[in-house]
């Protein structure tokens, strides 16, 4: 694994924390951050979903800018904008949780 995709974005946990926050607000109850999808929280660190709601099984991931490609292509002046597509190890992670039982929404 490269050395960059280990560093974390300055504030994306802060930002977590924001949206755990307002949906409390709204009356969503039963939130968790950083929970792992496996059972008995196993897998230590290697898989975390952002936010959770455990007892439903449903993960909430926010997906900050590394978690999509950037294409090289120049664009002409006024040509549409193409759709973010999201990168490989965050389609896996995708997949992953979903095959462990969890819904997944990003």
């Amino acid at each position: 694994m490269d050395e960059a995709s280990l560093l974390s974005i300055p504030g994306s946990s802060r930002f977590e924390n924001d949206i755990v926050e307002e949906l409390k607000r709204f009356g969503f109850e039963g939130l968790m951050s950083e929970v792992s999808p496996f059972p008995g929280d196993e897998g230590g660190e290697l898989l975390k979903i952002d936010i959770a709601f455990d007892k439903e099984r449903v993960a909430l991931e926010l997906d900050g800018p590394t978690h999509f490609l950037t294409t090289l292509v120049r664009r002409k002046k006024g040509e549409k904008k193409e759709k973010p597509i999201r990168d490989g190890p965050t389609k896996a992670k995708t997949r992953l949780i979903k095959n462990l039982g969890w819904q997944v929404s990003r």
